[in-house]
């Protein structure tokens, strides 16, 4: 669609940031990603989109500081949007700056306090900063909101694991067994459970 899109008007900033998102998500294709975004913040200096995906790009691929510039302009071109408070959080979160990610998290919930992904980073946040128990309650709060999405279950399951309870991670992977049996369920987040409970294999 963005391809499409691009067709008709090959000036369109969030068309290139999209082709970004994919790329560098999905395939893992960082020059192309690199390139698209790029592209598209000269297109729309004030998109926040293009701001948004490439702070994330930028954060994932280890550039910390840059990521993070790029998240705050997002945030600065529109202060209320919970997706880019959630996305300059989640910058930190990707540079281990998980008290700053945390109390980030907490302003964007107070924006929206039903916004599921801001509740799933939050508990990964409190987990990585050895706060289990926030970090399970967080996410079983995602879950609640969410109750379908993967990422939650293995967010959540992880969790269990790395708390000690096996039985309810055991859940957790028996929940994207039977989801993967119905529609495609990345094994990443069984096995982002399988790792916390030990079981390398």
């Amino acid at each position: 669609a963005a391809e499409k899109a691009l067709q008709i008007d090959p000036t369109l900033s969030e068309a290139h940031s999209f082709l970004a998102d994919v790329a560098w998500m999905y395939d893992w294709y960082w020059t192309a990603a690199d390139v698209e975004s790029t592209q598209a913040l000269p297109l729309d200096a004030n998109s926040v989109v293009a701001h948004e995906f490439y702070g994330q790009y930028l954060s994932v691929i280890g550039l910390a500081p840059e990521g993070m510039a790029e998240s705050k302009r997002a945030v600065e071109l529109d202060p209320l949007s919970p997706e880019a408070n959630t996305f300059l959080a989640a910058s930190f979160y990707c540079a281990h700056r998980y008290a700053e990610a945390i109390a980030q998290f907490h302003e964007t919930l107070e924006m929206e306090p039903n916004y599921s992904l801001a509740h799933l980073f939050l508990g990964k946040s409190y987990v990585q900063n050895g706060e289990l128990e926030r970090g399970i309650a967080e996410l079983r709060r995602a879950k609640e909101l969410d109750p379908h999405n993967p990422d939650f279950m293995g967010g959540l399951g992880h969790a269990y694991a790395v708390a000690g309870d096996r039985d309810a991670a055991q859940r957790m992977l028996e929940e994207l067994r039977q989801q993967s049996q119905a529609k495609y369920v990345s094994p990443y987040y069984s096995a982002l459970i399988y790792a916390a409970l030990g079981d390398t294999d």
